[in-house]
């Protein structure tokens, strides 16, 4: 199975590309700041998808020591990883 990482999965494209993936067999780890829109997206996926995330700030200091702890602790090595979040 394909492992994708994609950050910025709250919301726009982040989002619709997570549901497009979910729904053709990916699994998907999304990275987003807004805890409740994340929430929101794994309950609008089927139930079989195969879809968790982490709710982190990517402008926030050591976001991606965070980030990779889960990623280990989840045994989830992303054969492609999508970097989709802006900052203001």
């Amino acid at each position: 199975m394909n492992k994708v990482l994609i950050t910025g999965v709250s919301s726009g494209i982040g989002r619709e590309l997570t549901k497009d993936l979910c729904s053709k067999g990916y699994s998907v780890i999304g990275v987003a700041r807004r805890k409740g829109l994340l929430e929101s997206l794994k309950k609008e996926l089927p139930k079989q998808a195969q879809f968790s995330f982490i709710e982190a700030d990517l402008g926030s200091k050591d976001v991606w020591e965070k980030i990779i702890v889960t990623l280990k602790r989840e045994k989830f090595i992303p054969q492609v990883v999508i970097f989709n979040a802006a900052t203001w």
